[in-house]
């Protein structure tokens, strides 16, 4: 089960509960994140402040490490900002919210492609970001936006 925990000032951290108890999972430099939604390999999806930025971003945490799903985004994504990762399926197939250059929200999906070694390792590959219009470039993230 994934969600958050609330420390004594009301401030949220990622966190995971099993039958080992409740691990905290940190967050992307800021304040607070929450997590929404875990696979069954363990890979946890949420929301996290980013230190010393307004807002929050999307992240993907697996083998201990959290990382910023922007981070992951390849050419054709200028101005696009992925804010929070809602759930994620068995096929890593991620629903999340992003905001575009002119400050609309659009859900979206970021469906996982074999390639490059760099996310490979995260065990993500790189990813599809879908909703209506497709934008491509070959080896990068296609956005399809609607």
């Amino acid at each position: 089960i994934v969600g958050w925990s609330f420390d004594g000032n009301f401030a949220t951290t990622a966190a995971v509960w099993s039958g080992a108890g409740v691990r905290e999972i940190g967050t992307l430099g800021g304040a607070t994140s929450e997590a929404y939604g875990i696979d069954a390999s363990g890979t946890v999806v949420g929301r996290s402040d980013v230190a010393g930025s307004v807002g929050s971003r999307a992240f993907v945490y697996r083998n201990g490490v959290m990382t910023d799903l922007n981070a992951l985004l390849g050419p054709g994504f200028e101005g696009w900002t992925v804010t929070a990762a809602h759930d994620i399926s068995e096929t890593g197939v991620i629903a999340a919210l992003a905001t575009g250059p002119l400050g609309s929200d659009r859900a979206v999906l970021l469906r996982p492609v074999p390639e490059p070694a760099s996310l490979a390792a995260l065990g993500l590959g790189l990813a599809t970001l879908r909703s209506r219009r497709r934008l491509s470039r070959a080896g990068t993230w296609r956005r399809i936006e609607g």
